[in-house]
């Protein structure tokens, strides 16, 4: 039997209800889960249609995403751009955001974050270091 076999829809479920029980949490965000189990975006989404399915099947409170405003989620693209110096990879971005790349785009449809730059003016700008570009944030005027 291979490892991600094990992984089943109950398993899930009684790992959500682990975690918040031992932390004494309501609600549960897929960054603590993961790092907790290790259990993969790509094994949960096959067995459950979104993080927020899981949740609510395991009887905690889901985060409703539509009430985080748009300033909210530029102010941190915009705090993620700066530490790092760039536009982040989506793998970046997962590791030091506070939001996932699925609130952007539940949000924002797809490509949520760059259609939430492209509204808010995106300007690509040369780095001081040699043949180094990246992208750093302008509001508009």
């Amino acid at each position: 039997m291979k490892e991600h076999d094990k992984v089943t829809r109950e398993f899930i479920i009684s790992e959500i209800k682990r975690i918040a029980n031992r932390n004494g949490l309501t609600k549960l965000s897929y960054k603590k889960f993961k790092k907790e189990t290790g259990i993969s975006k790509y094994r949960l989404c096959y067995l459950f249609s979104s993080w927020n399915e899981a949740v609510k099947e395991a009887g905690l409170e889901v985060t409703d995403v539509s009430r985080i405003n748009d300033e909210t989620l530029f102010q941190e693209l915009s705090d993620v751009i700066s530490r790092l110096g760039k536009f982040p990879s989506g793998m970046e971005f997962t590791k030091i955001s506070r939001f996932s790349l699925g609130v952007y785009e539940q949000h924002f449809g797809a490509g949520g974050a760059q259609k939430l730059v492209s509204r808010n003016g995106f300007v690509k700008e040369t780095l001081p270091r040699p043949s180094s570009t990246c992208y750093t944030l302008d509001k508009p005027r």
